[in-house]
């Protein structure tokens, strides 16, 4: 989400239409492949829209205070059950899988 918005910053603040946002990984053990050494992430018209799309559901749900909703996706992590146990904000939304 990161890259795409700063495509969408750029389109919109340079009038620069980039098709390709790559993000290098620092401190990968030699000997790693090249799909560990980056992440390619589209630029394109819908990638973008879909980045702006997402920003603006996530910023209506904090403006109407709708913290009980809870994550939108399952989680990241293997062994994890919830996304909560992955969560920045887990000791303030008060959702009670977030419980320790």
């Amino acid at each position: 989400l990161q890259v795409s918005l700063y495509g969408v910053a750029a389109k919109h603040e340079l009038e620069y239409e980039p098709d390709l946002g790559i993000v290098r990984y620092l401190g990968v053990p030699p000997g790693a492949t090249d799909d560990e050494r980056e992440l390619s992430v589209p630029l394109d018209a819908a990638a973008l829209a879909e980045a702006r799309q997402t920003v603006i559901d996530v910023a209506a749900r904090i403006q109407e205070r709708q913290w009980w909703l809870g994550p939108t996706r399952g989680p990241k992590r293997v062994g994890n059950k919830v996304r909560c146990e992955e969560c920045d904000f887990v000791l303030m939304c008060g959702r009670p899988e977030a419980r320790p």
